[in-house]
């Protein structure tokens, strides 16, 4: 996906002159990123608000208490982490995280906002574009062995 970001430009900022190609393409990436916040984030703050305060009133059982109670608390503690798409980058345990899955959607958002610059860069600077994406894909395999085998 990423690739294809990549390849060309926008049809619309292809016939514009390069000054004002510039502040267009910055500005339609700066609109990507809030339609894409404007589309994720009012549904996830409705989610984190029902685990916190409703759903406790939801059910009943034998460990529900206790699985409600802890989630209850870390919502009350840590849910602006979720909330502002970086609780995969607190060093906290996932065990006490607001909502189990909600590391995917921080790290989809921070690759998002990356990716984006990267792309914006890319635009302007062809060839070192692509070799900065080639060094942050080669970090990221150098990262990921060294989490996985240290």
């Amino acid at each position: 996906f990423f690739f294809l970001m990549i390849r060309r430009p926008p049809r619309s900022t292809q016939s514009r002159s390069s000054a004002a190609s510039d502040v267009y393409k910055r500005q339609e990436y700066v609109l990507a990123i809030v339609h894409r916040l404007i589309r994720i984030l009012p549904t996830y703050i409705v989610i984190v608000l029902v685990s916190w305060k409703v759903l406790q009133f939801l059910g009943s059982g034998p460990l529900w208490n206790m699985l409600v109670t802890s989630e209850n608390s870390n919502c009350a503690n840590r849910g602006w982490e979720d909330l502002l798409f970086f609780n995969n980058i607190t060093g906290e345990d996932a065990a006490n995280d607001c909502i189990g899955w909600g590391w995917y959607l921080a790290c989809d958002m921070q690759l998002f906002l990356v990716m984006t610059l990267v792309s914006l860069f890319v635009m302007k600077h062809n060839l070192l574009g692509k070799a900065i994406i080639w060094a942050l894909m080669i970090a990221s395999l150098i990262y990921s062995y060294f989490l996985a085998y240290n």
